[in-house]
């Protein structure tokens, strides 16, 4: 399946809602209750976009199939520039695989020294340069740094 990738702008908050509340489950209530507390609600959304550190993947229909929410923090233990992850989306293993590939090599290619992804996914950083758990985040090294 081709897959292509794409920086996130505010354009793109319907899509990024539409992708979330389709794999919603519950009544209406139910559904309405799970996004005004998720990390993907509108309001996050605004923020996140328009800083151009968010990122998705669409197929070959432009539907998508994975993303990320991310921004750079600056100065932040010990560390210049760290590319926070705060939430990923993701319709199967292979997009979720793609769009977290992406977010460490995007970070590698702007000079970033580390990427915080959530700890739900730490299971799928087998071949990269782990370096613990903080809080509910874990720390991919993209430089040479040694921590």
């Amino acid at each position: 399946m081709a897959m292509n990738l794409k920086i996130l702008t505010p354009s793109d908050i319907d899509q990024v809602l539409s992708f979330e509340r389709d794999r919603l489950e519950g009544d209406d209530l139910e559904k309405s209750m799970a996004e005004w507390s998720s990390l993907w609600r509108e309001e996050a959304l605004r923020h996140y976009l328009p800083l151009g550190w968010s990122m998705g993947i669409e197929n070959e229909k432009k539907e998508l199939v994975s993303y990320f929410l991310g921004q750079v923090l600056l100065f932040v233990e010990g560390m210049t520039q760290t590319l926070w992850v705060e939430n990923i989306g993701f319709k199967n293993d292979e997009a979720l695989h793609k769009i977290i590939d992406s977010a460490i090599r995007y970070a590698r290619d702007k000079h970033l020294q580390r990427v915080m992804i959530p700890k739900q996914f730490s299971k799928n950083l087998i071949g990269y340069k782990v370096s613990g758990h903080q809080n509910e985040h874990v720390e991919v090294l993209t430089s040479k740094i040694n921590r």
